[in-house]
């Protein structure tokens, strides 16, 4: 089965697509027919496991690579920041991260 945000925004992009050629080009209905139907391409799946590790399934050129243990989690940890709206949500993720591989997890309330 497919992950269902990974088709999800496939979709999304493919259907945006499609109507900002409507709004722009009045004989695009028309043509609606000739457009390519939506095809889901995979981009892999990354899950974090615990303990600094996660397992990684891409796919490279025609084949799927698996990848797990500390390397996947940088990955996956990587793919995270990369994925976060803003520089500065990342930066605090990154340095949440930092302080609790340095300090461990705390378990007081501020």
């Amino acid at each position: 089965n497919a992950p269902l945000a990974q088709v999800a925004s496939q979709q999304g992009k493919w259907l945006a697509r499609r109507l900002n050629a409507l709004a722009h080009d009045a004989d695009a209905f028309q043509k609606i027919q000739t457009h390519k139907p939506f095809i889901y391409a995979s981009n892999g799946s990354l899950a974090y496991i615990g303990s600094e590790r996660a397992i990684a399934e891409l796919p490279w050129f025609n084949k799927q690579i698996t990848l797990n243990g500390p390397f996947a989690s940088v990955f996956w940890k990587a793919y995270c920041l990369w994925e976060l709206s803003s520089v500065r949500s990342s930066l605090s993720v990154a340095t949440d991260w930092a302080k609790r591989a340095l300090f461990g997890r705390t378990m007081s309330v501020d």
